[in-house]
């Protein structure tokens, strides 16, 4: 980045807070209609509360949908052939891998983030799901394209082990759910 990109970043901001003090009390308004508004948005159940499911509000409903939707248009929107595809999915579920492992515990993220621990979560959860969704699309393009896999290479020895790894932990995963359905 050049000096005159910075000096236009720096004008266009202080510019962006000239407008935003001029219209303050319109924007106040705003904000007053959408707290009302956010009182529909979480306080009603869609799902209530359920073993493995909810409890599911218009608004988390909402994120949800805007958050899977991203990651679809993020992956197939401008791209030339399967294979972008597959090599996008492989690069968003890695990206999509940083809430999972931003802190020690998902306590510490609460407490630093000031959410609830159902927040942190829900959040948790939504992304280790989408993770896994978009390693599974990056694998099976992958596959399909039949590559040689040559594990002499360090790159190709490494995802022979994620593979195993995963299916390893979704192993583990469904039978830590089939055992608490025993349970209960």
């Amino acid at each position: 980045m050049n000096w005159t990109q910075i000096y236009a970043l720096v004008a266009a901001g202080i510019f962006s807070m000239f407008i935003l003090v001029h219209f303050r009390k319109y924007l106040n308004r705003l904000v007053n209609h959408l707290f009302l508004l956010s009182r529909h948005l979480t306080y009603p159940r869609l799902v209530h509360r359920h073993r493995f499911l909810g409890p599911w509000s218009p608004a988390v409903v909402i994120m949800q949908l805007v958050y899977i939707a991203a990651n679809v248009f993020c992956v197939t929107f401008p791209a030339s052939s399967i294979a972008e595809i597959g090599r996008r999915a492989g690069t968003l579920a890695v990206i999509n891998m940083v809430p999972l492992f931003a802190g020690p515990h998902l306590a510490f993220l609460g407490n630093i983030l000031g959410t609830s621990l159902g927040t942190i979560h829900l959040i948790h959860r939504s992304a280790g799901i989408m993770t896994f969704s978009l390693s599974i699309v990056h694998v099976l393009v992958k596959a399909e394209s039949r590559p040689s896999l040559p594990l002499d290479l360090p790159q190709n020895l490494f995802a022979v082990v994620v593979s195993f790894v995963l299916l390893a932990l979704s192993r583990e995963m469904t039978s830590h759910m089939e055992d608490h359905r025993s349970v209960s």
